[in-house]
């Protein structure tokens, strides 16, 4: 028997089990089978005429295995049992399997019996991919992570018309079509509830901010694990289009459903990560969001002294200034505080009793806010 033998990196999800080996198996009783006495070439010629790849092998009522229609014409082969591949551990699973794991599970022996309680009651070959229990999972983890992605561009982006700049011409026309065809039934939400899962995708590959979150993923990194799911999500949806076309198909399906998960793992850290940072006081923006926007950016003090942003790590931001070029960790939540006590007065004096020892870094920072202004005598930054 298989036992749950997958790395457990990536979380169980809540609708794991709703598809299950039991709902995918063909009833042992529906099976078109061989006896393991019958000679290779007339079983060979009888699953070929019936274009199957591989069948049970049967000895009367009893189950003895299963055989692969390819080894039966290979020589030295002369009856089924000289090709059965036995009944056994490796090839039996229980009913309860979840899709996922049977994907993984039958890429060895390209054959599974299930066993409801201590009968088999069904089998599963690498067709049997293609159908509703398979298309209904695989619809589900990529409604997971298209809604995991809208969460994280929302929790990015306070201002969304910002995220719908980064979308293509077409895009920005779309998005925006919809969302006044509602505004005239008054029935309209944000902005991003009218993305397509193309257009969130596009707007994390364009916002290094966003990456950053993920774990500094680059540009090309996050196109290439995301490439292709618009297909693989239309293609689910479309029972009348193979999934799996063979073995080779469900290798590289198997592979995508484990990045898929891996995805939604690091996608709904992220959002998360970007709540722990949220905001205190209505209208500051999230000062994490807008330092990992500035990575790699020289920005400048009030008395023009240049400070970098060379990271965002957990609490801090890596700030290299001429005395420290390799760069020294200042508080998030220094800058945090000092950002909503601006949103909420107005103004805010940059100086060491008023938002702390890196005062100058904290006074750089705010002055790259939209509608921030900032003057030298006394040094401070007033909000618009």
């Amino acid at each position: 028997m298989l036992e749950r033998d997958r790395a457990t990196a990536v979380r169980e999800l809540e609708f794991d089990n709703a598809f299950q080996a039991r709902h995918l198996a063909v009833p042992i009783g529906n099976a078109y089978s061989v006896e393991q006495t019958e000679t290779a070439g007339s079983a060979a010629a009888r699953l070929r005429a019936e274009r199957y790849d591989q069948a049970p092998v049967m000895d009367g009522a009893d189950i003895l295995g299963f055989v692969l229609t390819r080894r039966l014409v290979e020589k030295h082969v002369d009856t089924v049992r000289d090709a059965m591949i036995v009944l056994g551990s490796g090839n039996v699973v229980s009913a309860d399997a979840s899709i996922g794991r049977l994907m993984e599970w039958i890429l060895s022996p390209g054959f599974l019996f299930v066993l409801e309680g201590r009968d088999i009651t069904g089998f599963i070959t690498v067709s049997d991919f293609n159908k509703q229990p398979v298309r209904g999972y695989l619809y589900l983890l990529i409604s997971r992570l298209e809604l995991g992605v809208a969460e994280l561009v929302r929790r990015r982006f306070r201002n969304q018309e910002e995220c719908v700049a980064l979308l293509t011409a077409e895009g920005r026309d779309k998005v925006r079509g919809r969302y006044q065809d509602d505004v005239r039934v008054n029935e309209e939400s944000d902005l991003v509830a009218y993305f397509d899962f193309s257009d969130l995708l596009r707007v994390v590959a364009r916002d290094e901010a966003l990456r950053h979150f993920l774990g500094t993923w680059s540009r090309s990194r996050w196109e290439g694990e995301t490439g292709g799911l618009v297909r693989l999500r239309n293609e689910v949806m479309h029972p009348i289009r193979n999934v799996v076309w063979a073995k080779g198909g469900l290798i590289r399906l198997q592979a995508r459903e484990q990045r898929i998960r891996e995805l939604i793992r690091s996608v709904e850290a992220a959002a998360d990560k970007i709540a722990q940072n949220a905001i205190s006081w209505p209208g500051a923006p999230n000062m994490a969001v807008v330092l990992a926007g500035l990575i790699g950016t020289t920005i400048q003090t009030l008395t023009g002294q240049p400070n970098r942003v060379l990271s965002v790590a957990g609490d801090d931001v890596l700030v290299a200034t001429r005395r420290s070029p390799l760069g020294k960790p200042v508080p998030i939540a220094e800058i945090q505080n000092a950002a909503d006590r601006l949103f909420r007065n107005g103004e805010i004096e940059i100086n060491v009793p008023t938002v702390g020892y890196r005062s100058a870094f904290v006074g750089a920072a705010l002055s790259q806010l939209p509608g921030a202004r900032a003057d030298v005598a006394p040094r401070r930054i007033r909000i618009r």
